[in-house]
């Protein structure tokens, strides 16, 4: 049994839960008369959470692996460090420079990261970025950070 695989899935499942009940708070809306609101978007993405926390926690419980069998090297850890990494430098220039600039920016970076092509990662970045401006805030009319760089938060 993949006993982390189970206590990994509970963990997820506890938070989710728990975070969606608290999405509760969030005011309801009638975006563009659909009913979407401020926690239309956590709840999807909170229900997709629960829902792989629960196959995490099957899988956990099928596996015959006994913790002896996980070998984890350091070189592994790398990559999801660095990008925890960029992840938080990327909170602290959003901050300062706003969701405009930082998003496509970390979207980049962290593509690039991946060996993607400069220009696929600009135009996914891009790209990206004004689906997000677009669902967040026009559909949702959620504001999104300025950055106190041009003078918002």
């Amino acid at each position: 049994m993949g006993i982390a695989d189970v206590w990994v899935g509970l963990g997820m499942l506890i938070f989710s839960a728990s975070a969606y009940w608290l999405t509760g708070d969030f005011p309801e809306g009638d975006c563009l008369a659909m009913g979407l609101g401020p926690a239309f978007f956590p709840r999807i993405i909170l229900t997709v959470m629960f829902i792989l926390s629960v196959v995490v926690m099957v899988r956990g419980v099928l596996t015959k692996k006994s913790p002896s069998e996980f070998n984890l090297k350091t070189s592994e850890l790398l990559t999801p460090v660095l990008l925890l990494v960029m992840t938080g430098f990327f909170v602290l220039v959003m901050k300062f420079f706003g969701f405009f600039l930082s998003v496509p920016f970390f979207l980049i970076g962290a593509m690039m990261f991946w060996k993607v092509s400069w220009q696929k990662s600009a135009a996914i970045g891009i790209g990206l970025s004004a689906l997000l401006f677009l669902f967040f805030k026009i559909i949702l009319r959620i504001p999104l950070p300025a950055g106190t760089f041009f003078g918002g938060m």
